[in-house]
């Protein structure tokens, strides 16, 4: 201000906004399935302390290497984005049950709420709804199992236990 006069200076800063949403969608989303992924799932955990996890299921596609290397990468990614597909529409009823998509072949399923039992019989259709699908790209019918691992565990980090169970079903070969 001066001699009644009143200056104000104006910058568009809808670009470095923009920009930082960006960077944000780059760091806590995957890029392929456009799902949260594991380092959003891992900043929820740090900053909101009043989230409670009952439970995690980690889900991996087996013998993704085989599919990627034998109908090639793009195919591959129509199977991950399409069996997260799946998944988050099983699970979208239930608004205790997030989804999230791991490095790799890898998604997680977190459970704030619904009792144990309901948890297991929504993972067991999932696994379930895997098998009798058939997934049709270009000329290629492909079927995909999946195998999970699942941590009810409250002294130990339900990330790293729900993954030493997806380990053990797998060596032991059984679906979770």
């Amino acid at each position: 201000t001066h001699n009644n006069t009143n200056i104000i200076l104006l910058n568009d800063i809808s670009h470095e906004i923009e920009h930082k949403n960006d960077l944000y969608n780059l760091l806590y989303t995957d890029n392929l399935t456009k799902l949260p992924n594991r380092a959003k799932l891992i900043e929820q955990l740090q900053n909101n302390r009043d989230l409670k996890l009952e439970a995690i299921a980690i889900i991996d596609i087996n013998s993704f290497k085989e599919i990627n290397d034998f109908f090639g990468h793009r195919i591959g990614d129509e199977i991950l984005r399409s069996v997260g597909e799946l998944i988050r529409l099983r699970i979208d009823d239930y608004h205790q049950l997030s989804l999230y998509k791991f490095p790799a072949d890898t998604y997680c399923i977190t459970n704030t709420k619904l009792e144990q039992d309901k948890f297991l019989e929504i993972i067991s259709d999932i696994i379930e709804l895997a098998y009798k699908k058939v997934f049709h790209f270009d000329q290629h019918e492909i079927d995909v199992r999946v195998t999970a691992g699942i941590s009810f565990s409250n002294k130990n980090n339900k990330l790293i236990t729900a993954d030493i169970a997806l380990q053990s079903a797998k060596k032991d070969h059984k679906d979770y």
